[in-house]
């Protein structure tokens, strides 16, 4: 396990230090704004374009465009997020310690495609517990939105079918051998990959007994790819998380809302309203997913375009399988079935006041015990 001291004392060193770099950058802007006005006075004293006086000025123009106040604050917040993620990815490594003697594989390092997850044997049971966005790769993994056909024609999440792929290459000789019951587990990122792991898995193995719990899943695959495999997938979040809600076909969905006239728009335009809707979250650069799509916005918007000019077509638009959408007082459970909604009504991106803070784990140790039984059945 983690020593709390030593991540407190790492926080604190490093929450120091971004203080420390913010201040300067303060700074370096108020003496580059005091430069600039020297120079301009003495530019208007001569009466004069004097050329190295405006090759001046115009360095320092663009040095007061790097250190804009609002990339000062998102460079604060990029420094803060690391180091979120940073304690986030020691202190779940360190959660495993009690898993221990019963890890039998895991993956600790990060890549596209290749999430950090445990394979866990016990009591006749084998767990694979697949961690949710922690890292830029992470987000990198997330945003790969393209749609990938697979070899029985059902479209995917191309990121989180690579993920998926990974994990079931790695878990293969586990699940292989293993007669027992098997369960998969994952949040965000995590969770959509243990959705489509789930479908893979129960391809490449029918007669196992192959049971999945998502939390906060983006959504990752069309409906008919989970043809009889649906009864045990559960997809869990609370009832208004902005990542469950989150694609292009829901954001589409958004945008015509709010403005009728958004397919007759251009890709910047579109970019533009993009990021506009982003910068109404306060703080939206702590939120790793939130600022990865701000900075690969222009990435994104041709899939958009692409779609609204008909010239593509999309597949994937909500979570599938057995759908639960609990409100933040739902800790204990009594009548599961009260809590399950249909996938298709989650058809409109979800960015209600509470749609970041409703992305969390809480559910997890409260819930699992009534979802399970359900699960399994």
């Amino acid at each position: 396990m983690v020593s709390h001291s030593w991540v407190h004392l790492v926080v604190i060193i490093l929450a120091t230090l971004s203080i420390f770099f913010c201040l300067y950058e303060f700074y370096e802007v108020i003496r580059l704004k005091k430069y600039k006005r020297i120079l301009l006075k003495r530019q208007k004293s001569k009466e004069m374009k004097n050329s190295k006086i405006m090759k001046r000025i115009e360095i320092i123009s663009h040095a007061l465009n790097k250190w804009d106040i609002l990339i000062i604050f998102s460079n604060i917040f990029q420094i803060i997020g690391s180091i979120t993620g940073f304690i986030e990815q020691k202190i779940m490594n360190g959660s495993m310690d009690k898993y221990r003697d019963w890890i039998v594989f895991e993956n600790l390092q990060a890549g596209f495609g290749q999430p950090v997850f445990y394979i866990i044997q016990r009591d006749n049971t084998l767990t694979i517990l697949i961690r949710g966005s922690s890292e830029p790769i992470d987000w990198v993994t997330d945003l790969t939105i393209i749609e990938q056909e697979d070899s029985e024609g059902y479209y995917f999440h191309m990121g989180f079918l690579l993920a998926a792929q990974y994990v079931l290459r790695k878990s293969l000789p586990y699940i292989k051998n293993f007669t027992g019951p098997i369960y998969l587990f994952g949040h965000s990122y995590g969770g959509s990959t243990a959705s489509v792991l789930h479908i893979l898995a129960s391809r490449e193995f029918p007669d196992k007994d192959i049971n999945t719990i998502a939390y906060d899943p983006a959504p990752a695959f069309e409906e008919d790819a989970l043809e009889n495999y649906g009864s045990k997938l559960a997809c869990v979040s609370y009832d208004h998380d902005l990542v469950s809600s989150m694609s292009v076909l829901n954001a589409v969905s958004f945008l015509r809302v709010l403005d009728p006239q958004i397919k007759y728009q251009t890709g910047d335009e579109i970019s533009k309203r993009i990021r506009q809707v982003i910068l109404k979250f306060p703080n939206y650069t702590s939120y790793g997913y939130l600022e990865t799509i701000y900075s690969k916005v222009d990435y994104i918007v041709p899939i958009f375009t692409s779609f609204l000019a008909g010239e593509t077509q999309l597949h994937v638009q909500y979570m599938n399988g057995c759908v639960y959408k609990f409100t933040p007082d739902a800790t204990q459970v009594t009548d599961l079935e009260a809590y399950r909604v249909e996938p298709s009504s989650q058809d409109v991106l979800d960015l209600s006041l509470s749609c970041i803070t409703d992305h969390g784990t809480q559910l997890i140790p409260d819930l699992i015990e009534s979802l399970l039984p359900k699960v399994t059945q």
